[in-house]
């Protein structure tokens, strides 16, 4: 699990806004329980297919973890982190596989994710597979080659 929050600065400590500091640390919750299951099961579009309303994206809303009935008994709910709201969308390899997800977890519940919110998760997924994909090996043809 990374973790991140609105503000804070990749290259200095001090540039982030009061009272968003990072809350959980270094932590990871096991794919079987975790609502990341649930997104990288979504179905899944390759990012040039994406249309830029986002329609053919994929994401996965809880408002309320406790109140849900596959997420209230989950060990991250019922104990630390306590989660409350959760939104992910699928990570997706431009061959269209959904690799992994791009996700938020508060502690507290909320009202869905707005049109700005939805877009930076739709972007920062992209952004994950194209520095993924930026490692490997090319063809002559250009086609990604596996490693």
């Amino acid at each position: 699990m990374a973790e991140a929050t609105q503000s804070l600065s990749l290259e200095n400590d001090e540039a982030h806004d009061e009272g968003d500091q990072l809350w959980l640390g270094h932590a990871k919750i096991p794919r079987n329980v975790a609502c990341c299951e649930v997104t990288v099961n979504l179905p899944s579009f390759p990012a040039t297919m994406s249309t830029l309303s986002g329609d053919r994206d994929s994401v996965f809303v809880v408002d309320d973890l406790t109140e849900n009935l596959q997420t209230r008994d989950k060990p991250f709910v019922t104990g630390f982190p306590h989660g409350r709201f959760y939104a992910g969308v699928p990570i997706t390899s431009s061959s269209g596989i959904n690799i992994g997800a791009y996700c938020i977890l508060d502690d507290k519940p909320r009202n869905g994710l707005s049109q700005k919110e939805l877009t930076f998760l739709r972007d920062m997924s992209h952004t994950v597979v194209k520095h993924l994909e930026s490692d490997l090996p090319h063809s002559e043809e250009g086609v990604t080659q596996a490693i």
